[in-house]
């Protein structure tokens, strides 16, 4: 009978998995959460306000911005699933089940730490700003209620996985009174792919590698690894609303640095066929970050800044990236188990904690500069709204840790304000080939500024 138990408990992990992550390198995603919680303490360490420190004393940056406790038992639990299957005996079993109960308990913590955090913060910003009551991100606004409400339901999954995880471990020592459990692959969602010819323009072609050539994240990964390689692949045609006020097919290319032992290092998207600016003049400019930020590029005459769409910070809803990242990993490794990396979406999880770090130290070059200028390090409540990628980094979108079948909305409706970004077409006609290449540059310019100001700071 126990050997009866333990089959079916495998078949079970095997079909349908908890907190797990296929195809997962997890040495590297250890790495990348390791200096994610690293920036994020530096992050918290800026704010010398008193004001910020007794906030933070009671909610510590590394602990409420992104869910660190449980991403790491989530590491952990994958890895206890790996050993399990490689040796199906009860005592890797119930290792497996006592870890899920830890990745469970984490999240738990983590969103409760989350919410009150959020809520702390909304009271505060209410308080100076009655009419406050939603966030803005580029094309959507997210009320603050409906970002509660987001935290609640992943709060819910959280009790449907503990009713599952108590069921796996009665299945190991308490024969069920039913027939053995049949799987399907029925809550896999279909990623929205669409297969269309339309070609991209030669002029977004070259942008697409200027833009590779000047990021900032390009300059920042061979100041870490020495000697990359990067390349673009694509086109991938993906529907989403993220970008418009209803479902469009966009385009969308996938940027990949490797270092010199041709290991992936960074992945990213990139909007292909829309791309945005912000104007930085006095009179023109309109964004939370102060103009000032942006000192490098306007003491060399750039008075454009280019604003990639696929920044995490963009849009509150990134459950588009996983979608993305999955369609790119299973044409470069099509020896994957397709079924359950199409279902958890989480192969290249590694890859987007490593652009969570950049995303966070890009932001330390933002309040740096207000530091410099003697003003606020900046808004704690657009740090925890815009700032912590909870679409992404909770984990909605893997089956194998949403057990609901509704989904929370991140992404809220469109906004009746006006978009903060102007397009490639509303530069003017005086920004030439040579300029817009500049423009493209202003991302490396900055990095190296900050490069500087890092190395003076240590001499």
């Amino acid at each position: 009978m126990k050997q009866t138990l333990l089959d079916e408990f495998r078949d079970i992990t095997v079909h349908d998995p908890l907190f797990a992550a296929e195809g997962l390198n997890l040495d590297n995603a250890f790495w990348a959460i390791d200096d994610l919680e690293d920036i994020t303490e530096k992050l918290e360490a800026l704010d010398q306000s008193v004001r910020g420190q007794f906030f933070f004393l009671l909610h510590p940056l590394k602990e409420i911005l992104h869910p660190f406790r449980f991403l790491r038992k989530f590491l952990e639990s994958e890895r206890a699933r790996q050993h399990f299957l490689a040796l199906p005996d009860l005592d890797r079993a119930k290792k497996l089940i006592a870890s899920y109960y830890a990745t469970l308990h984490a999240l738990q913590k983590d969103l409760y730490a989350y919410r009150s955090a959020c809520l702390a913060m909304q009271k505060k910003t209410l308080s100076r700003f009655p009419r406050a009551k939603a966030y803005n991100f580029y094309h959507h606004k997210v009320p603050f209620a409906d970002f509660n409400a987001a935290i609640d339901m992943m709060l819910d999954n959280t009790r449907a996985l503990q009713k599952e995880i108590d069921h796996r471990k009665n299945l190991l020592f308490t024969p069920p009174r039913r027939s053995k459990r049949t799987f399907s692959s029925a809550g896999i969602e279909q990623i929205p792919q669409r297969n269309l010819a339309k070609k991209l323009p030669g002029k977004a072609r070259q942008m697409l590698h200027w833009i590779e050539e000047g990021w900032d994240v390009t300059y920042l990964l061979k100041k870490r690894f020495g000697t990359i390689t990067t390349e673009l692949t694509g086109p991938i045609f993906y529907e989403l609303a993220q970008f418009d006020e209803k479902p469009a097919t966009h385009q969308f290319f996938i940027y990949v640095a490797r270092d010199k032992s041709a290991t992936v290092r960074f992945a990213s998207a990139l909007l292909a066929d829309e791309f945005h600016f912000l104007e930085l003049t006095e009179n023109k400019y309109n964004y939370p970050a102060d103009i000032f930020t942006y000192g490098p590029l306007l003491k060399k005459g750039i008075n454009y800044w280019f604003q990639p769409a696929t920044m995490f910070y963009f849009t509150p809803d990134l459950t588009y990236y996983p979608d993305l990242m999955t369609i790119f990993d299973l044409k470069q490794r099509p020896f994957l188990n397709r079924q359950l990396v199409s279902s958890q979406k989480s192969s290249m999880l590694d890859l987007l904690l490593w652009n969570g770090y950049f995303h966070n130290l890009s932001y330390l070059m933002n309040v740096r500069a207000r530091k410099e200028a003697g003003r606020p390090a900046g808004s704690l409540h657009y740090v925890l709204i815009a700032r912590s990628y909870a679409s992404l980094y909770y984990l909605p979108f893997n089956r194998s840790v949403w057990r609901l079948d509704k989904k929370p909305n991140f992404l809220g409706f469109p906004t009746e304000k006006p978009a903060m970004y102007i397009t490639l077409d509303q530069l003017p006609a005086s920004v030439k080939k040579n300029g817009l290449r500049k423009i493209f540059q202003g991302g490396r310019i900055r990095a190296e500024d900050f490069e500087t100001y890092l190395t003076n700071l240590k001499n």
